[in-house]
């Protein structure tokens, strides 16, 4: 990553990796139990790490992260006009990192001025997940699918 880009790969169980201002690689992923979960985000992403840049001998993580995953049923990206001049990007379906850092220069800016031309995405208002305990419940069931395939693949 000598450009430093984001990158983010194709698996359903997502990799993806960026360097911040401080030159600390930022990375993530997700969870199915909730049991735990910083030790055992640890310890996967720090193999996920070792297996993509083999240099690395040791990772350590400095700060965690967790919520919720914002997952689309139809996986796309929405910006969204909450209120006159409020608006926000939302629906990244955990492909945000790459997605966001391309945005970001898009949606500044409109935000001081330039017309919805600029964005690659249309200004929608925002809508309710329909069944939603429902899709809440089938999502964590796909991530465990999902792990599994990417193992087998």
């Amino acid at each position: 990553m000598p450009t430093n880009v984001a990158m983010s790969d194709t698996r359903t169980d997502l990799r993806y990796f960026h360097f911040d201002r401080d030159g600390r690689l930022v990375t993530g992923g997700s969870h199915v139990l909730w049991i735990q979960a910083r030790a055992r985000a640890e310890r996967s992403r720090g193999a996920l790490l070792r297996a993509c840049f083999p240099r690395l001998e040791e990772v350590a993580f400095e700060h965690y992260w967790d919520g919720l995953v914002d997952l689309r049923l139809d996986r796309l990206p929405r910006i969204v006009r909450l209120a006159e001049g409020v608006h926000a990007i939302n629906g990244y379906s955990g492909r945000g990192l790459a997605f966001a850092c391309a945005l970001g220069r898009d949606m500044a800016a409109f935000l001081v001025g330039a017309t919805e031309e600029v964005l690659p995405l249309p200004v929608s208002q925002t809508e309710p997940t329909r069944l939603h305990g429902l899709v809440h419940f089938a999502a964590r069931l796909a991530r465990a699918a999902n792990r599994w395939r990417d193992a087998w693949a």
